[in-house]
């Protein structure tokens, strides 16, 4: 790999990918069982350890392209389905009435009563806990996750561990980043997980959602990779420049953005084909090389992927619609 070349962190990395399609964690605690899919590299080790976290109704088979991307350079990626999938409201609330054909076939949702159901939880606390508590869990449980897996080389290194996400799945990387947010009843409250080393915030939220507001970001306590573009909007707002507030309010030090022109909330098309949301191979390829180059440098330790970050090259590689920032 040409460290020195616009294009040196895209493409398919050296390792051969193995998968999991179906694993499992139990939290005995809460009497839950978290669905995972796992990506793996067949051969080498140890392997430093990937949360990928899906939007709100999504699931673990949403954002294919990015988690064999970094498995292929190296790293175990875990996807868990989180309680908000659109899997599991169809499950655990029949009065929904929600059957297969009101879903579209990548989980978006056509029925108005069902998504209006699902914004107002995205709204409520009960929903973000159990995100955070899913994460840790699997990162508790990451030295054997793969274990009894024949054609796992190695170990997983769940003591460094990076964690990011789309939509609500950005939401949940930021709590594991640090930030402080306002619960009901109880107050400012922190997340942040030593273990986790660095985080991707893929279109996430600024203040006033979901506990977020002036100096919530002031307690971050880890390296940043922000992502969103000039047409990626609020749920709250119309103002693009929301979505850079994880990038913006954040100390100093170790922090980074990719502001694409052009791009929707759907960063090209990064968790599957939605409807309103436009497809976009430049997009996705700026997505996947810059995320790529942050998890090698924060994660895996490369010091060729830190000197790439902080030079000019991601810029070009991104022309004309990228800018990429650091503070």
């Amino acid at each position: 790999m040409n460290a020195d070349a616009p294009g040196a962190y895209a493409g398919t990395g050296p390792c051969t990918v193995g998968m999991v399609e179906h694993l499992t964690v139990t939290d005995e605690h809460r009497d839950r069982e978290i669905e995972l899919t796992c990506r793996y590299p067949t051969a080498g080790g140890p392997h430093r350890l990937l949360v990928w976290c899906h939007g709100l109704g999504g699931s673990r088979h949403r954002s294919r392209g990015l988690a064999e991307l970094w498995a292929s350079h190296g790293f175990v990626v875990v996807q868990p389905t989180f309680v908000d999938s659109i899997e599991h409201v169809a499950r655990d609330h029949p009065e929904l009435g929600l059957e297969p054909h009101h879903i579209h076939n990548n989980g978006w949702i056509t029925v108005p009563e069902v998504f209006d159901f699902m914004i107002r939880n995205l709204l409520q606390p009960p929903w973000w806990l159990a995100r955070v508590a899913d994460v840790g869990t699997v990162l508790d449980q990451a030295p054997t996750l793969l274990d009894g897996v024949a054609d796992f080389a190695g170990s997983v290194d769940g003591d460094w561990v990076g964690v990011g996400g789309h939509s609500f799945g950005a939401y949940t990387s930021q709590l594991f980043a640090g930030v402080t947010i306002d619960l009901p009843g109880e107050g400012p409250t922190s997340f942040r997980d030593d273990r986790v080393g660095a985080v991707v915030i893929a279109s996430g939220q600024g203040r006033n959602q979901q506990g977020l507001r002036d100096g919530s970001w002031d307690t971050v306590a880890c390296p940043l990779l922000n992502i969103t573009g000039s047409e990626d909007m609020g749920a709250t707002t119309d103002d693009p420049n929301w979505k850079r507030e994880p990038f913006l309010f954040a100390p100093p030090g170790d922090k980074y953005e990719a502001w694409m022109e052009g791009a929707d909330h759907g960063l090209g098309g990064i968790g599957g084909n939605f409807p309103n949301f436009a497809e976009n191979e430049h997009q996705r390829n700026i997505v996947q090389q810059t995320t790529l180059a942050f998890w090698r440098a924060y994660i895996a330790g490369d010091g060729d992927a830190m000197a790439w970050l902080n030079s000019d090259l991601p810029n070009e590689f991104g022309s004309p619609i990228l800018s990429f920032e650091r503070r």
